[in-house]
């Protein structure tokens, strides 16, 4: 285990109870980001440092 070695794991790929669809866990601040492929399986996702940039609120406009 992790906690003996002294290593944090950077990723933890979780999966739903009837494991038909799987996510990673991100060591903060990454979180999971789609690259490709099938958007039900882990492997699909990396993690990376969000792009501070990218507005979450589509409501708030700069009119």
């Amino acid at each position: 285990a992790w906690v003996e070695q002294g290593i944090a794991p950077s990723r933890i790929d979780i999966s739903t109870v009837d494991r038909t669809k799987s996510r990673p866990i991100c060591a903060y601040p990454k979180k999971a980001t789609y690259v490709s492929g099938d958007v039900n399986v882990a492997s699909s996702y990396v993690c990376a440092i969000p792009d501070s940039r990218h507005d979450h609120d589509d409501d708030d406009h700069d009119d």
